[in-house]
């Protein structure tokens, strides 16, 4: 059985070593749009999507959903009501800098695991959480030892940085859009890409007290928007276009979304290399943005 989620702070270690599939769900763009007061004006279309296609996974047991933005709030809220599985919203606190905020979030997983054991899974021993997150850090390990043998191998294109929440998965041909204008995504800032990864547990921390290792690596290794202050954001934001060579940065974002939206502004002010904007709507070809995509590559090169 599978229980879905999306945000990058409901760590799949957790749930796998709760007797579940983790499923990550990036979902397609919904058709109904115009349809109903979920498909009104001002609707994120990502949570759109989400609302209407988390309780369809096939095998889904459950959907979890995190505390970051507004309309997932919400979007979580009206699929409770709706959908026909249990439904758990993970509250992610937006400060980050103190032991109380780290406490929280810790106890949130613990109030997780309660409601995956109720949702028909076992709530997990230390020694199947360590096992898990045991097995994730090899793999990671694998996939992070992998990028840098691909990065270092001589390229095509123009380096830039790609940086937002999460897409659609038909959003996600933005990358064989930068790639068609001459350009190569060298930096994927987007979620699900390296900047939501968590930092690499501690081995003997993970054996000693895991749920805590567990907590503290995502939640002091995941920089975010939504996060006050955001600082952790445009540092991790410095550091990967300073290691890649990045010569560009694409800030990607829904329309609605103005947490990603307030955060261009001050890219610009601070960043050393040009920053571009591409606010997506799902009701327009990805294909309209090529020209914008293009400039700016000429421009880069």
């Amino acid at each position: 059985m599978k229980v879905v989620y999306t945000s990058a702070f409901v760590p799949p270690e957790l749930i796998e070593a709760c007797g579940f599939e983790a499923h990550r769900l990036a979902p397609r763009a919904d058709p109904r749009a115009g349809e109903g007061a979920l498909y009104a004006a001002g609707v994120c279309p990502f949570v759109r999507a989400w609302i209407a296609q988390a309780p369809r996974v096939d095998g889904a047991a459950a959907v979890v959903a995190g505390s970051e933005c507004d309309q997932m709030r919400r979007g979580a809220d009206i699929l409770a009501r709706r959908a026909p599985l249990p439904v758990f919203l993970l509250n992610v606190p937006a400060t980050w800098q103190t032991e109380a905020a780290r406490r929280y979030y810790r106890d949130e997983l613990r109030r997780l695991a309660a409601f995956l054991e109720a949702a028909g899974g076992v709530f997990p021993s230390g020694d199947a959480l360590a096992a898990r997150m045991a097995a994730a850090e090899r793999r990671r390990a694998r996939e992070r030892a992998a990028a840098a043998e691909a990065a270092s191998r001589p390229a095509a294109g123009v380096p830039i940085a790609l940086v937002g929440g999460p897409l659609l998965q038909e959003d996600a041909a933005l990358f064989g859009l930068v790639a068609a204008c001459g350009g190569r995504v060298a930096v994927n800032g987007l979620d699900g890409g390296e900047r939501t990864a968590p930092r690499a547990f501690d081995p003997r921390a993970a054996r000693r007290n895991p749920i805590e290792e567990l907590a503290d690596a995502y939640f002091d290794g995941v920089p975010d928007a939504f996060r006050r202050p955001d600082d952790g954001l445009h540092a991790w934001i410095g550091r990967a276009l300073a290691r890649h060579g990045a010569r560009g940065l694409i800030m990607v974002r829904y329309v609605w979304c103005d947490t990603w939206h307030a955060e261009t502004g001050r890219l610009r002010d601070e960043l050393r290399v040009p920053v571009l904007e591409l606010d997506l709507n799902d009701e327009v070809p990805l294909a309209r943005y090529a020209t914008r995509v293009q400039a700016f590559l000429e421009m880069l090169a």
